[in-house]
Formats: C-alpha cells, sequence, structure tokens
C-alpha cells in the first residue's frame, strides 16, 4: 500500500527543493560570474559547484519522492508538485551518463580558457607590428575604420582567434554526442531542440528553410550591386561599406552616455521595472573579459511562505566607447539583456525552478523577451520618440528615409546568421568522425551560402555559444525567437495602435513575464498572440520595401505623436548599480538622474584598453 503524506509534509519537502535550488544555484553563479570576469582562480571551484548543481536538478530520489507525493496533494500543493516533477524531468540524468557530464564540463571550461587565454589583436598594416585588441574591439574596428588596410588586418586577427581550441571542440563534440545517444537521442542537436522546444530538426528547419526562400534574393542584389562597389562583397569590407555613411550620420542621436537615460525612460514610459530586484551592469570591454555579452541571475525570485522573495540580475558586455556606433550598440545591449533581466526579476511563480534561465525554460522563449525588446528600440517611432542630438532635435524623417534605402539589400538577411549557426551546429553533430579540417571547411561553406562573401571566412567558429553547454545548439533559439517577437509585434499593433510608450503593451509583456518558465514556448507564443508560432509576421516583415517601411514609420511616427513626454524621476521599481570589474562606480540608490550623471563622468575620463 502506497503511503499518503499530509500536506505538512509536502510543503516541507517543497520548501526544502526551493531553498536547495536557490543556494546551488546562486554557488555556481556567482564562481561562473568570477572567471567570466577573467578571475580563473575561481574555475576549479566553479567547476564543483556546477558538478552540485547538476546532482541536484539531476537527482533521482527526489524525482522519485515528488512523484510519490503528487496522489496525496491538494490542487494548490498538486500544482507545485507538478513544476518540479517537470523540472526533475528535464534535467534528470542516468546514472551512466553522469560522469560523462562531468567530463563536458571539465571540456568546456577547458576550450573556455584556451581561447580567453589568446591574445587578440593585429598586424598593423604600417608599422607591421603586432597591435594588442579584444575580440570586440576588432570587430568594431572592423566595423567603423575608414582605411581597408586595417580591416583587412582586423578580419585576420578575428580569424586567427576562431582556430583556437579546435582540436579540444573535436572531442568535446564526440562526448556531446555520446551524452545525447545516452539520454535517447540522435545526437547533441537532436537532444537540443527535442528535450528543450518539444520540436524536431526537420520542423524548425521547414521554417527556417521558408525564410531563407523568401529572402536570399537579397544576395542577388547585392552581387549586382558589387560591380559598383568594389571589394564590396568581402568579409571586412561588407559591413562598413553598407552602414558607415548612415552610422556617421545616426552618431550624434546615440552618443554612449545617453544609453542610461534612453533604456531608462523608455522602459518607465510604458510601466515595465524589475519588481524590487536588484541589477548590476558591467558594460565595457576588458581584455580578460567574457566577450559576449550575456545576462544571469544568482538569486532566483522565490518564495517564503506567502511572501515573495525578489531575486537579483547582473549582466555584461563587450562595449568599447569612443568609437563609431558604440554608443547605438550600447543601447541595443542594455534593451536586449535588460530584456532577459525584466523577465526573470519579474516572475510571480512560486516554484524557484521556474524562475532561472536553466530547464525548463528554453532559450526561445528567453530569447523572445530580449529580442522584442532590442527590437523596439530598433523601431522608427522608438528613433522619432527618443533619440535626440546636443541640440534637442530629434531623429529626422529624412534619416528614416536615408536608413531604410541603405538597408534596401540587407533588411531582409537579419536572420541569415541565426539560420547559419543553426546549420553549422546540426551538421557538426550529423557528422561522422568529425576532425578540425572537416570543421573549417563547414564554417567556410556556412559562411558562403548565408553571407555570399567573396573570400573564405570561419565566421561560425568566432560564436563562444559553441563550448558552453547550456547555449550550444541553442543558437536555432533566436531564429525562434525573432519569429515570436515579429508575431507579437502584430498582435499589439493591432490591438492597441502603437508598442512604443504604450502602458497596455507593459502590461501584456509583464503578464507573460509572471509566469517564469510556466509554459513550453509553443504555448506562450499562442497565450501571447492567439496563433500557433509561424514564419507568416517575419517574412512579411523581411521582404518589405524601403518605400513600405517608410510608409509605415511615418503612421507609426503620427500615432504617438501626441503621447505626453513625462517629466517624471525615472522609476524601474529597483536597485540598480553600474561596475567596472570589482569597481563600484555608480548606483539608483538617491535617484536614476544621479546614477547616471555619475556614469557619464566615468565614461569620458574612460580610455578603451
Amino acid at each position: 500500500m502506497k503511503k499518503v503524506y499530509k500536506a505538512q509534509e509536502i510543503r516541507k519537502l517543497l520548501k526544502e527543493l526551493n531553498l536547495r535550488f536557490a543556494v546551488l544555484h546562486k554557488r555556481h553563479e556567482e564562481y561562473f560570474w568570477k572567471v567570466a570576469m577573467g578571475n580563473e582562480d575561481f574555475k576549479e571551484k566553479m567547476n564543483t559547484a556546477l558538478a552540485e548543481r547538476n546532482d541536484f536538478f539531476g537527482n533521482n530520489e527526489l524525482q522519485k519522492k515528488v512523484k510519490d507525493m503528487l496522489p496525496s496533494a491538494t490542487d494548490e500543493l498538486k500544482e507545485r508538485l507538478m513544476a518540479w516533477k517537470r523540472f526533475f524531468k528535464m534535467n534528470t540524468v542516468p546514472t551512466e551518463a553522469k560522469e560523462l557530464r562531468n567530463e563536458i564540463a571539465q571540456l568546456e571550461s577547458d576550450i573556455e580558457s584556451l581561447r580567453e587565454h589568446h591574445e587578440f589583436g593585429y598586424k598593423d598594416p604600417k608599422t607591421k607590428k603586432f597591435v594588442s585588441v579584444t575580440k570586440s574591439g576588432l570587430m568594431a574596428k572592423m566595423r567603423t575604420d575608414e582605411s581597408a588596410a586595417h580591416r583587412k588586418a582586423y578580419f585576420k586577427g578575428l580569424e586567427n582567434g576562431a582556430k583556437i581550441g579546435l582540436k579540444e571542440y573535436v572531442k568535446l563534440i564526440d562526448k556531446r554526442n555520446t551524452f545525447a545517444k545516452q539520454m535517447g537521442y540522435d545526437d547533441f542537436f537532436d537532444y537540443k531542440i527535442q528535450h528543450e522546444d518539444k520540436m524536431t530538426k526537420e520542423e524548425l528547419f521547414k521554417h527556417f528553410d521558408e525564410i531563407y526562400k523568401a529572402t536570399k534574393g537579397s544576395f542577388k542584389q547585392l552581387r549586382a550591386l558589387a560591380k559598383k562597389k568594389k571589394n564590396l562583397q568581402k568579409p571586412w569590407n561588407f559591413a562598413y561599406m553598407m552602414s558607415a555613411d548612415i552610422k556617421k550620420e545616426e552618431e550624434p542621436y546615440f552618443p554612449f552616455e545617453r544609453a542610461l537615460p534612453y533604456w531608462g525612460r523608455s522602459l518607465h514610459d510604458m510601466g515595465i521595472g524589475f519588481a524590487k530586484g536588484r541589477l548590476t551592469l558591467d558594460l565595457v570591454a576588458r581584455p580578460e573579459k567574457f566577450s559576449n555579452p550575456f545576462c544571469q541571475w544568482p538569486d532566483v525570485v522565490r518564495y517564503s511562505g506567502k511572501r515573495r522573495i525578489p531575486g537579483s540580475a547582473r549582466f555584461t558586455a563587450d562595449l568599447v566607447p569612443n568609437t563609431l556606433g558604440s554608443g547605438k550598440r550600447a543601447m541595443r545591449v542594455m534593451f536586449h539583456e535588460g530584456g532577459h533581466a525584466s523577465h526573470l526579476l519579474n516572475s510571480t511563480e512560486t516554484e524557484a525552478c521556474n524562475n532561472s534561465e536553466y530547464l525548463p525554460m528554453t532559450s526561445a522563449w528567453a530569447e523572445t523577451q530580449s529580442m522584442f525588446m532590442d527590437t523596439m528600440f530598433n523601431s522608427a517611432e522608438w528613433h522619432s520618440r527618443y533619440a535626440h542630438n546636443s541640440k534637442g532635435e530629434y531623429y529626422p524623417l529624412n534619416l528614416h528615409k536615408k536608413k531604410f534605402e541603405s538597408e534596401e539589400h540587407t533588411y531582409g538577411l537579419r536572420m541569415m546568421s541565426i539560420i547559419a549557426m543553426s546549420e553549422f551546429e546540426r551538421k557538426i553533430y550529423e557528422m561522422k568522425k568529425p576532425t578540425v579540417a572537416k570543421i573549417t571547411t563547414l564554417a567556410k561553406k556556412i559562411s558562403k551560402k548565408y553571407f555570399d562573401y567573396s573570400e573564405d571566412s570561419h565566421w561560425p567558429l568566432y560564436v563562444s555559444h559553441l563550448f558552453v553547454f547550456e547555449w550550444s545548439c541553442s543558437y536555432y533559439g533566436y531564429g525562434l525567437a525573432q519569429m515570436a517577437v515579429e508575431q507579437m509585434r502584430s498582435h499589439y499593433y493591432q490591438e492597441f495602435g502603437s508598442i512604443v510608450g504604450n502602458k497596455e503593451v507593459g502590461k501584456e509583456l509583464t503578464k507573460l513575464w509572471n509566469m517564469g518558465a510556466r509554459h513550453t514556448f509553443k504555448d506562450f507564443v499562442k497565450i501571447a498572440t492567439g496563433k500557433k508560432i509561424s514564419t507568416t509576421a517575419l517574412i512579411k516583415e523581411f521582404t518589405k520595401t524601403p518605400s513600405e517601411r517608410y510608409k509605415e514609420a511615418v503612421q507609426r511616427i503620427d500615432a504617438i505623436k501626441d503621447l505626453p513626454r513625462p517629466k517624471k524621476k525615472i522609476n524601474l521599481k529597483g536597485y540598480i548599480t553600474m561596475v567596472h570589474g570589482e569597481r563600484k562606480i555608480c548606483s539608483n540608490m538617491r535617484d536614476y538622474a544621479g546614477m547616471v550623471s555619475r556614469y557619464h563622468e566615468w565614461i569620458t575620463t574612460y580610455k578603451n584598453t
């Protein structure tokens, strides 16, 4: 006869589960942050903390206990237990695979160490001397430097860095595939897409093929343009030659020091905040620092009885102030990573397992939040409402028109890097007996297909996601997220007439954020829009002509022209601290405006490294 559990016993287990989750999660996140900031002394502790966290995530005894208690639970307790049942089901690793999982974590750590210790830089075309520059610095310079010779040098520097750790990566691919097979899947990509998003590879690439076929016509137009613009299709020239003029004209409207006030005012106007959470921002690049922007939540939202305990979030970036376009990139990062932060800090889910970035949360739904916010930032109506120059003149209509015309051949190609990365990883894990040579050949082939460069590039190998378990084979999530973003934007325009500065949209987003990881990606999209996920809205948006985009921009700007410009103090309902490594620069402890002023002072004295 099965044991009948009392409500008190069930509550005790739930309390223990939530506390253990919070403690083990925080321990790993704290060490991960230190290592990501360049402190290698904590690597062993980070790996130990990760193993301990993973042991809890995949604890078979706890999973059994949760299942055993379900028949005795009342409705409220049953719902809470079901959250943990789902959590353990998605995270449990078979006993025979646990040692392999730890080996994978160690190998990932070794590869990251190799890549982080590689000294990025370039050989100066004039002096022939090596100049040390961060990976993000090379990328920024390649987008903006007027000298083609220097741009080529930066490209070569990136290419050299792309090949670091590939021998170890071959071993990692083999171990990950073995792990996936032990979990019951064909390969590691199959494991990620089915396990996390309940989607097959065929289903995913059906969506991506639809997008590729609808937008690849831009390559033909670019080849025609390349006949007029010599060397346009060189990988070190393309971004500069297609956007440098517009970036220069936009620059006065996006100074670096205005990133904080633009971001804060935008969120405040929509009624978006951080639900009493704590937020730490480390935005500027350093040589030893992890080169990819990311957001983490050391303290997950949890409950003590009926009392909600707010969480904390941190996000980092690799920004290079005082370079062309750095201000706009800073703003894009803040909207993107800030979208991540606001997502989980606003959760009201009672179970801590529904309030973290790990399973059952999936990259597709997590990225939907961040990409919704940075897409809003990139919109014409946002530019016209918030972006202004030193004279107080707002981003003008004629510049919108110029921008749309300059993007005529590239606007539809914005999904190509996402599809490229997804196809690269799919083929990597389907590859029989991978080698360094096979991997580099595939990287060049994928770059050619999705960027149509006239010379070889190993672009997929630039991407740090390849070497982190949670991020690897999850890049497709950006693609699904972009589909969801366009579907949500279409829905909100129909429902509310506008998005920028609209508190009704802010309320809708907050309702979704309140649910944490309660649902699957597909279910969340249906809840948000009333429709199943599809490519319809995205293809419609990505295939608009410059004149169609301009006409729509005028209408959307007109729709919000009478919105008041509030002078009230910015209140994001949270405590924000700006840091640079271990150094605390300022906070909004007194007020947001004071934080903006102090950060501006620091930025003006900062020198790029």
